[in-house]
């Protein structure tokens, strides 16, 4: 609190006892003349005043005392309140109290969200198992039948639909406990690229997209976490091949790795619908799909915004770049080896 406003709040505490005691010194003046009209009074005044500003400033001394203490607890509740008297004492028991409570109840609400969330990790896990099955039996129908069966294809694009849900649930509920499952390290970031691209060739075969790498630098060595780094091109893959809405025309997904000022750059460029420019600015929120994205099937609006709580984590910069009906560039900057 400003010294200005401690000092009103002190006046305003005091008003009580200035009025006390000023009445009391009054009806006393009072008494002794009516008793002896003679008496000198000045230097009883005079005592008064002074025993007044004493004690006046003895109390503000202990009152801002006490007011530092409590900014000082209110910036780490774990500071240990300095007390004068025994009000202060109580005030720091009944704070000490809500802060043991507060902790309380905020341990309780973590072991059942904790609670919640393994639940729903596991319901996913259980979700996943048939799905994968499902996968299983398709790709061996399809050796089986002799000519493409668009029924089977459907049913497998549908199924990579369902499980990059799932995933995309299961990242979510990891994202909070990103420091514990972080491991930094040097990657590689063409031989990264290129084994994601060949990881995710399924849905580029389904989306009709073409991925092509342009690389502009040699060995580009990067520092990030490699599984939470899959989680983000990937995140940028899938919305690349589903906002192309290629239908039966090919269309490419062009990645770019340069390097400039020391930093290596990756580029990620589609030929899709593109984004309107007062869109831009809210595409990392959750469930913003945007003017565009409400024409798309399937677009929940979750991709971007878990692209975007990775890439914080792990110190990567992103920067979107779009034309309606021209396509989306999205750029990544990532920490280098030194």
């Amino acid at each position: 609190m400003k010294q200005s406003n401690l000092l009103v709040s002190f006046i305003k505490d005091q008003l009580g006892f200035m009025a006390t005691y000023f009445t009391n010194t009054l009806l006393l003046l009072t008494f002794f003349y009516l008793y002896d009209s003679k008496i000198e009074f000045v230097y009883p005044i005079i005592l008064s005043l002074f025993v007044f500003s004493v004690s006046s400033v003895i109390k503000w001394f202990k009152y801002w005392n006490f007011g530092k203490h409590l900014d000082l607890v209110a910036s780490n509740a774990l500071y240990q309140l300095k007390c004068g008297n025994n009000e202060h004492k109580r005030i720091r028991r009944t704070i000490e109290k809500i802060h043991t409570q507060y902790r309380q109840q905020i341990s309780i609400m973590q072991i059942k969200d904790r609670d919640k969330r393994r639940l729903i990790s596991q319901f996913i896990h259980a979700i996943k198992s048939p799905v994968t099955v499902i996968d299983m039996a398709t790709a061996t129908l399809m050796k089986d039948i002799s000519q493409d069966s668009p029924a089977l294809k459907d049913i497998l694009m549908e199924k990579e639909k369902i499980l990059n849900n799932l995933d995309n649930v299961l990242t979510i509920l990891r994202l909070d406990e990103f420091e514990s499952d972080y491991s930094p390290e040097v990657v590689n970031l063409e031989q990264s690229l290129r084994g994601i691209i060949n990881n995710n060739r399924r849905n580029f075969v389904y989306g009709h997209v073409v991925p092509k790498i342009d690389i502009h630098c040699e060995t580009p060595l990067v520092l990030t976490d490699t599984k939470w780094h899959t989680i983000l091109l990937e995140q940028f893959i899938s919305n690349g091949i589903k906002y192309s809405m290629a239908g039966d025309d090919m269309k490419t997904l062009l990645f770019m790795i340069s390097k400039t000022n020391e930093k290596i750059i990756l580029s990620i460029k589609d030929e899709g619908v593109g984004i309107p420019e007062y869109d831009i600015s809210r595409i990392s929120e959750p469930y913003f799909t945007g003017e565009n994205g409400r024409k798309v099937k399937n677009s929940s609006g979750i991709g971007l915004h878990i692209a975007y709580k990775i890439a914080e984590k792990l110190g990567h910069k992103i920067e979107i770049m779009s034309q309606v009906n021209q396509g989306t560039e999205i750029k990544i900057t990532y920490l280098t080896k030194s």
